[in-house]
């Protein structure tokens, strides 16, 4: 069972924190996937445990995840290498779920979403 939820702005709290934690108790200790419906994202548990290893002021002051992005960039430049056909399928999952736990934070403290695939976006 997927609980639907239209937008970011339906969930649950005010402020980006509030809405983590509230996710965090759906979807992990009730363990129900949330799917974002407007960005089509779906929220697993492994999603959230990646958003719960970001620093706490990059959702209240600094807005950004650069250390994030630089892990993607890496990650999906070993997919696209020229050794790609030796990168493991647990690896591109894991892939994935930072690039969706990236989408999910910019939704969260921005209310804006981003294009991971955009090479401008991955630069620090």
């Amino acid at each position: 069972m997927t609980i639907e939820v239209r937008s970011v702005d339906k969930l649950k709290g005010e402020a980006p924190l509030t809405k983590l934690w509230h996710l965090y108790k759906t979807v992990c200790r009730r363990n129900l996937p949330v799917h974002l419906v407007e960005n089509d994202l779906l929220i697993t548990p492994s999603v959230l445990n990646e958003l719960m290893r970001f620093d706490a002021q990059t959702f209240n002051q600094w807005k950004d995840c650069p250390g994030g992005r630089a892990m993607l960039q890496l990650r999906k430049s070993q997919e696209n290498g020229p050794c790609r056909s030796s990168v493991q399928d647990s690896f591109k999952e894991k892939t994935k779920v930072l690039e969706t736990a990236i989408v999910l934070f910019f939704l969260l403290v921005r209310g804006e979403a981003v294009d991971t695939n955009d090479p401008g976006f991955l630069e620090v």
